[in-house]
């Protein structure tokens, strides 16, 4: 399993409450804020596409820490 810390849309009281359930589940923490973090996190994508190859999950309580921000909005015009 995998999950954000501070995931929008699954809450990670949730992600960690559904991994205590399963008694072969590992997950996988984004400490950053994502929903998919595949997609938003190297250190996950790793991690999952390692698993994905070789059916080894990470350690148990493996963190990846969060990536810097990036943002394409740009800022809003001076006031003058």
């Amino acid at each position: 399993m995998t999950n954000s810390r501070h995931d929008f849309v699954t809450t990670y009281r949730a992600a960690t409450n559904v991994a205590r359930q399963i008694p072969t589940a590992t997950l996988l923490t984004y400490d950053g804020v994502a929903h998919v973090t595949y997609l938003n996190d190297p250190c996950s994508r790793t991690a999952i596409e390692r698993n994905l190859r070789t059916l080894r999950t990470p350690p148990h309580g493996t963190h990846c820490p969060p990536a810097p921000a990036v943002t394409t909005a740009e800022p809003p015009p001076a006031r003058q």
